[in-house]
């Protein structure tokens, strides 16, 4: 049955599937199809491509990721149930502040053009405040998949 997936010390590489040099090179229907399985070899991946390196979190990690969204999670118990704009606003800070957290704790390292990046915070603060939102969700999707058992239970 294979209830893990992966190891704590299993490092994968992801790509962003909005960076340029990636989306030069592979269609819209290799893209979607890394989007939905995370499988890296449906592309076709550039030298010059930000390549992301990930380990899965640890059951640690994982309570780590729920406490960074707390006092979030406790402000949202607090938003008027019909307030649907100060409710959407709150899950969009929530899934941004998860999304963070998990790439804080599941980056190893990026690589882009031969220059190689050691360590999450010095990668995220690489990043352009414009890019910075879309490259934790996305990267930190990866690490959430690779985190998490896919296992039929039913």
């Amino acid at each position: 049955m294979g209830l893990f997936r992966r190891s704590t010390k299993t490092i994968e590489r992801v790509v962003l599937t909005f960076d340029p040099a990636v989306t030069r090179e592979n269609d819209a229907e290799a893209l979607a199809e890394y989007r939905r399985t995370g499988d890296i070899s449906a592309l076709t991946v550039p030298a010059d491509a930000l390549v992301v390196e990930v380990r899965p979190l640890s059951v640690d990690d994982r309570f780590a990721v729920e406490d960074a969204i707390d006092g979030l999670a406790v402000e949202s118990i607090k938003v008027d149930a019909d307030d649907t704009d100060a409710r959407t606003a709150l899950g969009l800070r929530i899934a941004r502040r998860r999304s963070l957290a998990t790439c804080r704790a599941g980056i190893v390292r990026a690589t882009e053009n031969g220059s190689t990046i050691e360590g999450a915070d010095l990668v995220l603060a690489m990043l352009a405040q414009d890019q910075l939102a879309r490259f934790v969700a996305e990267v930190g999707g990866h690490i959430q998949r690779m985190s998490t058992v896919d296992a039929d239970f039913g």
